[in-house]
């Protein structure tokens, strides 16, 4: 492998990748992080000699990173020119100027639940015809009678008890299918 390219944990709970994955990052990046008894090393001169000491290399950038925020993280190591990034949670995703630019989130609405979700966009994005997401989906329970009926062959006293006690979901444009079931019993 190259050593040392990994992600690494930091002190506001998010994770950075850190790629210095040639001789001459590697040496900027120990230099940034005031270990120059690591980059001046011959213990560590050349990937070749790293790799035996991945472990070791890796728990001393994951401590350093500790000691420091993502953002603080990233902005040390742009200085030193050694690539890297955020692991993007969900949160920063949906914040991210450049996924809503490119309308990666979209909100649809979800009348069972009376507000919209964000969900991922449509990818890849086409220029004459770009697609967007119109339909959240059925409605919540509208499955329902097809896969505990049908298909699960669940007796109607098991659904109806099932309904009743709110672990299976029923449409509620479709209640008269239900109340049906319970004039049959």
């Amino acid at each position: 492998g190259i050593v040392p390219t990994n992600t690494y944990p930091t002190k506001d709970g998010k994770a950075v990748v850190i790629g210095s994955n040639s001789d001459a990052l590697f040496k900027r990046l120990m230099n940034i992080m005031g270990r120059d008894d690591i980059a001046n090393s011959d213990l560590y001169d050349s990937n070749q000699k790293r790799v035996k000491y991945q472990e070791f290399l890796d728990d001393t950038i994951s401590e350093w990173c500790l000691q420091r925020t993502a953002s603080e993280v990233m902005q040390k190591v742009d200085k030193a020119a050694v690539p890297n990034g955020l692991i993007y949670s969900i949160e920063d995703i949906v914040k991210d100027p450049q996924y809503l630019a490119r309308e990666m989130i979209e909100e649809v609405e979800v009348p069972a639940l009376n507000r919209t979700l964000k969900i991922p966009g449509i990818s890849p994005k086409l220029g004459s015809t770009p697609g967007k997401t119109t339909w959240a989906g059925p409605e919540l329970g509208f499955h329902s009678r097809q896969v505990f009926k049908d298909i699960m062959k669940m007796s109607d006293k098991q659904l109806l008890k099932h309904v009743d006690d709110g672990d299976i979901l029923w449409p509620q444009d479709d209640m008269d299918q239900l109340d049906e079931i319970r004039h049959n019993l």
